[in-house]
Formats: structure tokens, C-alpha cells, sequence
């Protein structure tokens, strides 16, 4: 891929893995009240992990990514969710912000 024609959305996606990436894994700072939501939570957090980390499911990714507006808002919602669930400044120490979806 070359990134020198890519559009500044495009740019976007690939910051936003970087980002994913970067985050310092800890499925421990998944906690919950509910042990069925903890685990529940756990394991979605563990699948959006292993995605971010397989180069081939991010290229094909950045093929949806292009094509539907859906596809684009769905995967910036979960790198984000990812993101925030390990982010310290959010607010609830591994809670992060979207909470409301486990």
C-alpha cells in the first residue's frame, strides 16, 4: 500500500490501528461488577485485540473501510471502544466510555 495516495480519511484508519496497537494490553483491567459481563466483555475485548493485530484482517478491513459508510463508523467504534478500555484518563479505570455496550 502506498500511503502518499491515500486520502486524509484513509490516513485516519491507519492512525487509528496504530493507536489500537500501541494501547497496553491487560484483559485484567476488565472488571465488572456482573461475572457474566466481565466475562462477556473480556471476551469481546480479546477478539478486537486479536484483530488488530492480524495484518490481514486490518487490509481487508481498509477494503470495507473505503467502500461502506456502516462498515467505517462500526470499525471506528471499536477501535475506539478497544482504546478507551484501557485508556487511564477515562473516567471508571478500564471501564472506559462505552460502557453501555457490556
Amino acid at each position: 500500500m502506498n500511503i502518499t495516495n491515500m486520502k486524509k480519511d484513509e490516513l485516519k484508519y491507519f492512525i487509528l490501528i496504530d493507536k489500537a496497537r500501541k494501547v497496553n494490553f491487560d484483559i485484567n483491567k476488565i472488571t465488572k461488577n456482573d461475572p457474566v459481563k466481565q466475562e462477556e466483555k473480556r471476551k469481546v475485548i480479546s477478539l478486537i485485540h486479536k484483530l488488530i493485530h492480524d495484518n490481514q484482517v486490518i487490509e481487508a478491513g481498509f477494503i470495507l473501510y473505503k467502500k461502506n459508510r456502516i462498515i467505517k463508523y462500526i470499525m471506528k467504534l471499536l477501535a475506539n471502544y478497544y482504546i478507551k478500555c484501557f485508556d487511564e484518563n477515562a473516567s471508571g479505570g478500564g471501564r472506559g466510555g462505552f460502557d453501555l455496550l457490556f
